[in-house]
This record gives C-alpha cells, sequence and structure tokens, in this order.
C-alpha cells in the first residue's frame, strides 16, 4: 500500500472541523454553505507538511473566530474555490452517474481519471488535496467534501482504495473504497457513500505568522514572542529584544488566544542556539541535540545560514538529547 510520508494523527489538525460559513447567495437556489472548513484545514495541513513539517497544534479545541489559526483556514478555504478544477463542484454535481456511450458518470471519471493522477502524486511523496463530490443538487453543495489523500491501494481487478485524512475525524486513518462495479466510493468512517472525488490542484504556503522572526504579542497581554521552526519564544524583557536586533515597532498584534495554536517546539532539523551563547542545537523529536564541535558539524552537512537564534534561556524548556559527534 503505497503511501506519502503523511499520518493523519502527527501531521492532521487534533480538532474537529466544526466551523460553519457563509459562502454564497444565489438567485433562484437560495443560500450556500459549507459544512465547516473542510478545504481550509487540508490546505492548512498540508502547508505545515511541505514547509518542513512544521510542528502541528497540540490542542483538540477549535480555534475562535479571531485567532491567527482560525483566520488562516478560513483564508485558505477561499483559496480553494481559485483554483480552476474548483469549478468540479458544480459541473459534478449537475452531471450524472449513469454509463453510457457519451458519458462516463462521475463514479467512472473518477476511477478512469482522478486516481491514476493521486497515484502518481502518491508515489513522489507528495499528498494532495481532494474534492469529494455527493450531492446532485446545488443548493446542497455545501454537504461536498475536501480531503486530504496520502495513500492508495490498486488490485490490478477494479478494486481501488485511497486513504485520507478527513478533518472531521481527527488523528484517524479514513479509506474510500470502490469495487469494479460499484456505483460509488464508499468511506470507511461513518460508511458514507460519495459519488466520486477529483485532484483540488493543491500548491503550498507557508503560514504568515510563522516566518521564522516574526513577533506576536496578544492583545492586552505584555508578552512578546519570536517564532523560530514553526514555534514561539517567549522574549523576556525590551532588552532582550533590542539585543535580539528586533524593534517594537515590528511587534505584530493579534488576536486573544492565537499563541495556544502555535507549538512550543520547533520542528525537527532546526538549527537554533540562544543569543548569547555558542552551543548549537538541532531538534529532533522533540529534543534538543547539541553539536559537539564544528567537526561534527559540517559532518552532518548542517549549514551556518540555516541556524536561528533565540532569546537567552528559551531552550531550558525543551529536552537534552543524545550529542551529535562527528
Amino acid at each position: 500500500m503505497p503511501k506519502a510520508d503523511f499520518e493523519p494523527g502527527r501531521d492532521g489538525f487534533h480538532y474537529p472541523n466544526a466551523f460553519v460559513n457563509v459562502i454564497a447567495k444565489l438567485p433562484g437556489f437560495g443560500t450556500i454553505e459549507t459544512g465547516g472548513r473542510c478545504g481550509g484545514m487540508a490546505y492548512a495541513a498540508l502547508d505545515y507538511w511541505f514547509n518542513g513539517r512544521l510542528p502541528i497544534p497540540a490542542t483538540n479545541a477549535l480555534p475562535a473566530d479571531g485567532t491567527l489559526m482560525a483566520d488562516y483556514v478560513y483564508r485558505r478555504l477561499f483559496d480553494t474555490y481559485l483554483v480552476p478544477s474548483a469549478i468540479n463542484f458544480i459541473t459534478w454535481t449537475l452531471a450524472g452517474d449513469t454509463e453510457n456511450f457519451f458519458h462516463k458518470g462521475v463514479t467512472r471519471w473518477t476511477k478512469d481519471g482522478e486516481f491514476p493522477k493521486l497515484r502518481a502524486m502518491i508515489d513522489e511523496g507528495k499528498p494532495q488535496v481532494l474534492g469529494l463530490v455527493k450531492v446532485t443538487d446545488l443548493r446542497h453543495i455545501g454537504d461536498d467534501h475536501q480531503v486530504v489523500g496520502y495513500g492508495y491501494e490498486d488490485d490490478g481487478k477494479g478494486n481501488l482504495c485511497t486513504y485520507v485524512w478527513d478533518n472531521r475525524y481527527p488523528d484517524q486513518e479514513v479509506r474510500l473504497t470502490t469495487s469494479k462495479n460499484a456505483p460509488h466510493w464508499t468511506l470507511s468512517a461513518g460508511d458514507e457513500d460519495w459519488r466520486g472525488w477529483f485532484i483540488q490542484g493543491y500548491a503550498p504556503r507557508r503560514p504568515d505568522f510563522l516566518q521564522d522572526g516574526t513577533l506576536l504579542q496578544e492583545k492586552g497581554t505584555p508578552e512578546i514572542h519570536l517564532i523560530v521552526g514553526g514555534a514561539k519564544f517567549w522574549v523576556a524583557s525590551p532588552d532582550e529584544l533590542t539585543a535580539l536586533g528586533h524593534a517594537a515597532g515590528s511587534v505584530r498584534q493579534v488576536g486573544v488566544g492565537s499563541l495556544a495554536y502555535i507549538a512550543d517546539v520547533p520542528a525537527d532539523g532546526t538549527l537554533v542556539r540562544e543569543r548569547a551563547q555558542d552551543q548549537v542545537y538541532v531538534i529532533e523529536a522533540r529534543q534538543k541535540r547539541g553539536i559537539a564541535n564544528a567537526q561534527a558539524f559540517d559532518a552532518h552537512g548542517f549549514s551556518k545560514d540555516a541556524e536561528r537564534t533565540v532569546p537567552e534561556g528559551a531552550l531550558k524548556g525543551i529536552p537534552d538529547g543524545y550529542p551529535i559527534t562527528a
């Protein structure tokens, strides 16, 4: 069963997709609502994954609107509707399922066209966002869905399986399956039938608030945090901020509760050192491993350009791992 190195319990968000949004009001059809921010969550999860596997927030609580995470997921939701394939949510909804000489039907479109595309992407180690189509009436198009596809099975006899992270089911591996003559695809969670699915056309983006060197402060609070490797580090004083080479005017004010959705330990592979120290560490498996000397640094292919400076004393809360030697 070929799979990209994406694991729902590690690389998907731990809170369920319980957002609700009004997308549009169409004359003659009424209000179109999404059943959450499924596309935004799928895009955002892959943004973390493709950007060096940034650390996923540990909390399983749904972020409130106005926080960095909720607003980012909302923006990414709308990005899913700007790619050319998004029109498939409409055309596939209106298309029939019955196969004939002129028309394959939505399920066959998926089997013959979209599944081979996903298979090629997975073979390259790249998970992808999938648009799932269920309904046949545009008034219910909000019941369609978006997930991350990261694996597949194909027995060569028409029995197909796609492994997905479905943001309605945090931390679970879910399967979309069909057989040679099956009229639909069945989702293992909830035993749901879906008419078909298509490759969404996702392209990576790094969350703006997780750019290295970003300074964040929740409104109404005095604490300032520096972002390095997708994690936050408390800047203890104005003097420390100045010593790090930053000005108070560069601090970004963010919504209350935002910092709970930013990790405390950087992504694996991040090189860090405290401002006034020479010791450089590399983060691995939520531990900091001291690099013993210059020979070890060079022998393991580390780059000085990749080093990131954090506030003095900021690394004391990260457990020590075995040192790295030549």
